[in-house]
């Protein structure tokens, strides 16, 4: 199956907080049977009233999903690009993460 799981991440830690966000990102990891497609906002995405709220992933948004895609069932984590949203400049990493 494929999970596709875009663009919801970063509300979910700012309306749960980070511990919260990451319990039901596991959740969906854990549910997940094959593929999950995920991207999330990011903390340099100042304009955004939930970005102060990113700034537990780190300087490496990257770093940060691929270790915890890594250590929740996940075998292979690949960025396969970047995208440009309407929110802002800043573009953010596209994730399929593999079991």
């Amino acid at each position: 199956d494929v999970v596709i799981c875009m663009s919801i991440f970063h509300h979910w830690v700012k309306n749960y907080g980070e511990v919260e966000a990451l319990n039901i990102l596991k959740k969906v990891a854990k549910k997940t049977k094959r593929f999950l497609i995920f991207d999330t906002g990011e903390p340099t995405e100042v304009t955004q009233n939930w970005a102060e709220h990113m700034k537990f992933l780190g300087p490496s948004t990257d770093k940060f999903l691929t270790h915890y895609f890594t250590q929740n069932g996940f075998s292979i984590v690949e960025n396969i690009g970047m995208f440009e949203t309407n929110l802002s400049s800043i573009k953010r990493n596209l994730y399929i993460a593999t079991k």
